[in-house]
């Protein structure tokens, strides 16, 4: 009977375990960043950079600002601070990403409620200045309590890098 009592409060000390680290991990990235490229195969110009963000806490969150950026790959960040180690800290975000931000809402803040996802999405236009010359995009979000969350970064397609105005075509 003891052997049972004792299997029984291993299950339940494992059980508040799981229960605390969900909860600990819902407040330490309370929100779900899941960002596409979405190519339009008919006509370059209808080519999207999407962005899908889902509320995970139990808290209504408020975006601030919300933009996709072009990212360099680790390797070249790498070698760009072991060339430069004595950079100024504030200029790591240059080494980092491109200058090329594109915003994915406007001014006023976005309300997400528990569990709900939004999708936000940016046209991308076959114009040079719109050219993302990093190999990887992330997208960055501000909340209203100024936490800064940004999401994993995804390959940027090819077409996006070299387009078609920037050729001279």
């Amino acid at each position: 009977m003891q052997y049972l009592l004792d299997i029984a409060i291993g299950f339940s000390a494992v059980a508040v375990a799981i229960f605390a680290a969900v909860q600990l991990y819902k407040l330490l990235l309370p929100i779900h960043i899941q960002p596409i490229a979405n190519l339009s195969f008919a006509n370059k110009d209808e080519d999207e950079i999407r962005a899908i963000i889902t509320n995970r806490s139990t808290d209504t969150q408020y975006i601030t600002y919300c933009s996709a950026r072009g990212m360099h790959s680790l390797l070249h960040i790498a070698k760009t601070h072991i060339t430069h180690p004595f950079i100024n800290p504030r200029l790591y975000k240059n080494f980092w990403f491109t200058g090329v931000s594109f915003d994915l809402i406007d001014n006023e803040p976005v309300e997400i409620h528990k569990s709900q996802p939004i999708e936000l999405k940016r046209h991308f236009f076959d114009h040079p200045l719109s050219a993302l010359h990093a190999p990887f995009f992330i997208v960055e979000i501000n909340l209203s309590s100024g936490r800064l969350i940004r999401s994993k970064k995804i390959p940027t397609p090819l077409r996006w890098r070299k387009l078609r105005s920037a050729e001279g075509n």
